[in-house]
């Protein structure tokens, strides 16, 4: 994401006020706690807790069990160290947490605490928790402020991934699912399944890089999901709702809308800000041998300068035919494949000002000659929207826009 310098230093400026203000308030200094905490039976490592014989830590997508107690914020950690095979031993990967038979997880209890990152069982779910909680507090894994659902104990699988989102390991991700991992974007090309720590950069038979993440909403190919109410959304799932995208915060089951803040954050509001949607318009039957004329149209309550997009047909029933009503003072339409046209459109040369489409613009007309290949006396079929840039006037950058597609009925 690019920054100015004028933004720099408004934020060093701003920095220096606030420490400024931390020196002259009455600021509370750490302080270690009265007692060292403990680590919980399984858990990710952490140098803060006392790991005890026995206990099981996930230390760089490694299993390790401690042979030795460890001392609090001695930096004993299970690999990297000396004294590491002193204190650890390696009994694993991460992708196997949940098949290791010699894994016991605790059942979840109110006797004791329990440090983040720690994982239980209750109810025959495990959990994962996410912020410390104290014995006594009645903070029980149903909570979703402090425990993180990662799936049931029977089958050790968790539930399925949102069609885009950010990864983890809580889920289970399936071929087509996009993943936002370490400033990246991948895609996902077998079921991880039960597996655990198939971390995107390092799995290359689950996950192909397909772009980067400040740019995740112009890769071709990658559609937001619409917020629906007949599913839960996991944990960094990212969707459209009501013009905005929106990404879960904590397990969002149905029915909890983007619209609830302690569910959802704000992520980016492209479509609400530029407005723009595109669609296409035909005669809703064609028949066999005849010229099939479709119209694509943009529209929106914000000026544009330039609209790149790719219409998807189906070769096998449509012929490209070419094209009519080319729109623009610099415009191309091209093949882009075997089924897909490319059509580009720049409506003005005045790139500050744009041109407005508040009343629809016809683009271009697209012509496809029907071909007489199918059997049945009718059937229908899709053209859809492969990609869609469009760019707002005054050097505003670019933003994807939501494309309606179009079924029409071909005819003998």
């Amino acid at each position: 994401m690019k920054r100015t310098g004028k933004l720099i230093l408004t934020v060093l400026i701003l920095l220096s006020v606030l420490s400024a203000s931390a020196v002259a308030a009455d600021v509370e200094l750490y302080s270690p706690p009265a007692a060292d905490p403990q680590a919980a039976p399984v858990g990710f490592w952490s140098n803060t807790l006392v790991w005890n014989p026995g206990d099981i830590a996930i230390y760089s997508y490694k299993l390790y069990r401690c042979k030795e107690t460890t001392t609090y914020g001695g930096n004993q950690p299970p690999a990297g160290q000396v004294e590491s095979e002193q204190y650890w031993e390696k009994i694993g990967d991460m992708v196997d947490i949940f098949g290791l038979e010699e894994i016991v997880f605790p059942e979840w209890n109110d006797d004791r605490d329990w440090p983040g990152y720690a994982f239980v069982l209750y109810q025959g779910q495990y959990y994962l928790c996410q912020k410390d909680t104290t014995a006594g507090e009645k903070i029980d894994p149903s909570n979703k402020e402090y425990w993180f659902l990662c799936g049931p104990a029977d089958t050790a699988i968790c539930p399925p991934a949102a069609p885009v989102g950010y990864w983890h390991d809580f889920v289970i991700w399936n071929p087509g699912d996009i993943a936002i991992h370490d400033g990246k974007v991948y895609r996902c090309i077998a079921a991880t399944l039960e597996k655990f720590g198939l971390v995107p950069h390092k799995y290359e038979d689950y996950w192909v890089h397909i772009g980067e993440e400040e740019d995740y909403f112009n890769i071709e190919g990658l559609t937001i999901p619409q917020w629906d109410d007949s599913r839960d959304w996991p944990w960094g799932a990212i969707v459209l709702f009501d013009g905005a995208y929106y990404m879960s915060m904590y397990n969002a089951e149905s029915g909890l809308a983007p619209s609830n803040k302690d569910y959802w954050m704000l992520v980016a509001a492209p479509v609400a800000k530029y407005n723009f949607n595109v669609y296409m318009k035909s005669e809703p039957a064609a028949s066999a041998g005849s010229t099939l004329y479709v119209d694509v149209v943009l529209s929106g309550d914000i000026n544009y300068t330039q609209i790149n997009t790719s219409i998807a047909y189906d070769s096998q029933l449509l012929e490209f035919a070419g094209f009519a009503n080319l729109n623009g003072l610099a415009a191309e339409v091209k093949k882009d494949g075997a089924d897909k046209i490319s059509v580009r459109s720049v409506p003005s040369l005045n790139m500050m000002l744009g041109a407005s489409c508040s009343t629809p613009v016809r683009v271009v007309t697209l012509k496809f000659t029907v071909k007489d290949t199918f059997a049945a006396d009718s059937v229908n079929t899709d053209l859809s929207f492969a990609a869609i840039l469009v760019y707002p006037a005054a050097g505003v950058s670019s933003t994807t826009a939501p494309g309606i597609p179009l079924t029409v009925t071909l005819q003998k």
